[in-house]
């Protein structure tokens, strides 16, 4: 497994610039970013490849302006693939092999656009549309979508691809390489727990995970979840994907770094 630290939510008692250096001490060497929030990509290559760490993923439709266009908006097509072939360059600049993507856009406060007017069946078929679109221009550049159920009952009221089978489902349909699942622990405890056996039945599409505790998506041991447990059972299906820790410390940086790497003791 490809242990990564998500630099927006570790180390927050230092600038974004500092972090990488923080990563690197810590004992890792991969790197997960939001969005760059307006950051020079070249810079923040140099930054990480100064201390030694690999930007690994950063998200594929999301560019931190408000308004962004979703997968699952069938009005907005264009503008969603033109919003992800602009990530898609800065992935390059960053070396990022994997793009994370949502099914809903978000407006200027960060609230989740619903599209009200479109059914359930309309946004899942503009979601299978969008991504084989994408296929063939994720294939020529050798990267990797990876798409990321979220839960609509906390954090993103009105979130479409709230369920692990669901998003599992969509990506059987596409039927390519290049685009695979996110399993967020955190959030399918919110929607579903049942993470050990759910991990088993998507092993076909699984290629990326995401650690944090429910509730709070803090450092492991703080919550309800057994991360013990769910790092055996990646270790006995033989995942070698990256595994994200999108932990907000409950104390300090230090304190969740060191319950992280309890988990392998």
């Amino acid at each position: 497994m490809k242990e990564t630290i998500v630099i927006e939510t570790m180390f927050p008692e230092v600038p974004f610039e500092e972090r990488f250096a923080k990563i690197r001490q810590a004992g890792y060497r991969y790197a997960e970013l939001w969005n760059l929030n307006g950051r020079d990509p070249q810079a923040v290559r140099r930054l990480a490849d100064e201390n030694g760490v690999e930007i690994i993923g950063l998200s594929g439709d999301i560019s931190g302006r408000p308004g962004d266009p979703g997968m699952a908006d069938a009005s907005r097509c264009d503008d969603y693939i033109a919003l992800v072939k602009e990530c898609m360059e800065l992935a390059k600049i960053l070396g990022a092999k994997y793009l994370h993507m949502h099914s809903n856009g978000f407006d200027e406060a960060g609230n989740t656009l619903t599209y009200p007017e479109l059914t359930d069946a309309q946004k899942r078929a503009t979601m299978v549309k969008n991504l084989k679109t994408l296929v063939p221009l994720l294939e020529k550049e050798g990267l990797i979508c990876v798409m990321e159920p979220c839960n609509s009952l906390i954090d993103s009221p009105g979130y479409f691809l709230d369920h692990t089978q669901q998003g599992a489902q969509i990506i059987r349909e596409v039927g390519a390489p290049c685009v695979r699942l996110i399993y967020d622990v955190y959030h399918a405890q919110v929607m579903e727990g049942n993470l050990i056996n759910t991990i088993r039945s998507i092993l076909d599409v699984l290629e990326y995970v995401h650690f944090s505790d429910c509730p709070g998506r803090h450092e492991p041991g703080t919550g309800e979840i057994n991360f013990k447990s769910i790092v055996r059972t990646l270790q006995e299906v033989g995942f070698n994907g990256p595994l994200a820790y999108e932990v907000h410390p409950l104390t300090t940086s230090e304190d969740a770094v060191r319950a992280i790497k309890e988990l392998y003791a």
